[in-house]
């Protein structure tokens, strides 16, 4: 109804792209994206949006190049971690794992950053490498159940009493969330206290 009324508003024919890509409509949300960029080029959400379709499209590297000129535009922690996450799904994560970590270092304190680096590197066994990273995390996002979480699930693996206090503080948090409560029961686990450790789980 919005572009019947008016045909040439990119905010929109942006919208309607995004609807058509969070449908699967990957296609129709591509060429809407792609008419959008030839009148407005520097358009950051257009270029992140369209990166994040040919992304689902199993177009890694054409992604990375999209968000390569998105960040060219304006140099968001978003951006930088979509194009890091393309890269690796291109088979470059070596180099995108380097160039994000000296994009941390530029900008210090980005709990987005922050997060994929801390992940990313927990998911690759890195636990000594991850393991700033998540206690830098827990303290820029204290009230953030699930770095909390996240944070005692890789300490399980080296301190069972400290993966014990991170678990605790995620399950004050939040003592609905399964993925917590089930992080909480094998921390107690651990130490010892079966009964307790049972219940949660």
């Amino acid at each position: 109804k919005l572009l019947a009324d008016e045909p040439a508003s990119l905010a929109a024919r942006k919208e309607l792209a995004d609807t058509r890509y969070l449908l699967g409509d990957l296609d129709a949300a591509q060429q809407e994206l792609e008419s959008v960029l030839k009148e407005a080029p520097d358009d950051v959400f257009a270029l992140a949006l369209l990166g994040d379709v040919l992304l689902a499209k199993n177009r890694a590297a054409d992604a990375v190049q999209v968000f390569a000129r998105a960040s060219e535009v304006r140099d968001l922690p978003e951006l930088a971690v979509s194009r890091f996450r393309a890269r690796v799904l291109a088979g470059e994560g070596p180099a995108a794992l380097s160039d994000l970590q000296a994009w941390d270092k530029a900008h210090p304190d980005n709990p987005i950053v922050t997060r994929a680096l801390a992940e990313y590197l927990h998911q690759l066994g890195r636990i000594n490498a991850a393991l700033p990273y998540y206690e830098r995390l827990v303290g820029l996002l204290p009230k953030d159940a699930v770095a909390h979480n996240n944070f005692a699930n890789l300490l399980t693996e080296i301190d069972s009493e400290r993966a014990l206090k991170a678990a605790q503080r995620a399950f004050e948090l939040d003592p609905t969330d399964p993925a917590i409560l089930d992080t909480y029961g094998w921390a107690l686990v651990q130490i010892g206290d079966l009964d307790q450790g049972i219940a949660h789980l």
